[in-house]
């Protein structure tokens, strides 16, 4: 790698020369506009690029933005939270950061000099006085929230984006289903957390009234690691199913199809299966489930994009806005109307003995 010295002796001037036009700062060296295009050639020739230390040691600025994620290997286990936190890292890779994954508490310590900043993706709640102790020192960003902590103190609405668009969600998918004429449906909600089931049920209820139908719903919640739905295979084990399926996402989707399948039921026809978090296109072993397809990137690097104003002083509200990213149902082959006369779906073929 190329080196201050390798370009000056390129450039043909000395070091301190050479250093002062690659700064741009003329304080103690003299130089004119000639010599100066003569070093950045000789430094592009040469491929240099500056040392981020030594540049943090000149600024006070390390261009470093801690992303605290708790338990990370919980936290990333979901693909959703994985793509969130890849774009989080693309986005400052753009605005010239480079992300440190971080684990505040649980006995570990951080040196807060290193950062510029610190978005708390996720934290336990032994965590908590860590998190408020790093506040103190750097601007940190609560993603889930939108509230900016600082030695200057706290801005910020603090609504959850997360949990307004999760709401949007289910009154968009309770929509397209009771079109679709379901009435019997079953809501998988593998987060380990009943209120993530009862809100959706909640929401799904409310729709019903509205329109003055009578419908049968099933919550069932389940643990998202290690991703083998234990509670979600037993319930699809069940003599008597529902018409529709209201899944996480497109791999819980399609365990449902899956174990649908075994059961000798074919989707769409004898029941439907609908993704809360579809994606753009299928992904490597899974294909395509019609669902949501959200644009949370556009939100993502939009947080990221003001936090940075905040860290790098030029925003005047010292705040950050969440804005509600875009959405739209991807109608792929996995829903349709339920056959009429059915108000559920009974196993066509089942051999005793057999273990799913």
């Amino acid at each position: 790698m190329a080196t201050v010295r390798d370009v000056a002796q390129r450039a043909g001037v000395s070091v301190s020369l050479a250093s002062a036009a690659l700064r741009e700062t003329k304080a103690h060296v003299r130089y004119s506009a000639e010599t100066r295009e003569r070093v950045l050639q000789a430094a592009r020739l040469l491929g240099y690029r500056r040392h981020p230390l030594s540049t943090a040691l000149r600024t006070g600025r390390t261009r470093i933005i801690g992303v605290n994620l708790g338990n990370a290997q919980s936290f990333l286990n979901h693909p959703h939270s994985a793509r969130m936190v890849s774009t989080c890292q693309n986005a400052l890779a753009v605005r010239g950061y480079a992300m440190l994954i971080l684990s505040l508490g649980g006995g570990v310590s951080c040196d807060l000099r290193l950062l510029d900043g610190i978005i708390i993706m996720d934290s336990r709640p032994e965590d908590a006085s860590a998190v408020e102790d790093a506040a103190r020192s750097v601007p940190t960003l609560q993603w889930f929230g939108g509230v900016v902590r600082s030695p200057a103190g706290i801005s910020g609405a603090g609504e959850d984006i997360h949990a307004i668009v999760r709401r949007r969600d289910h009154e968009t998918s309770a929509r397209y289903l009771y079109d679709l004429g379901h009435r019997r449906i079953a809501l998988l909600e593998p987060y380990g957390a009943i209120s993530g089931a009862h809100t959706a049920i909640s929401i799904f209820r409310r729709i019903a009234d509205e329109r003055g139908i009578a419908v049968e719903l099933d919550a069932v919640y389940d643990y998202l690691a290690p991703r083998i739905y234990p509670n979600i295979m037993r319930y699809l084990d069940r003599p008597r199913l529902p018409t529709a399926f209201y899944a996480l996402d497109d791999e819980v989707a399609q365990r449902v199809v899956d174990k649908l399948s075994w059961r000798g039921l074919a989707v769409p026809r004898d029941a439907s299966v609908f993704s809360r978090q579809t994606d753009e296109g299928p992904r490597e072993g899974v294909p395509g489930v019609t669902g949501l397809l959200t644009d949370w990137p556009a939100c993502w690097r939009s947080l990221v994009d003001q936090f940075v104003e905040v860290v790098e002083g030029r925003s005047a509200a010292g705040r950050v806005e969440p804005v509600i990213p875009a959405q739209r149902i991807v109608e792929r082959t996995t829903c349709a109307p339920p056959r009429e006369g059915t108000d559920g779906v009974e196993s066509r073929v089942r051999k005793t003995g057999d273990v799913a």
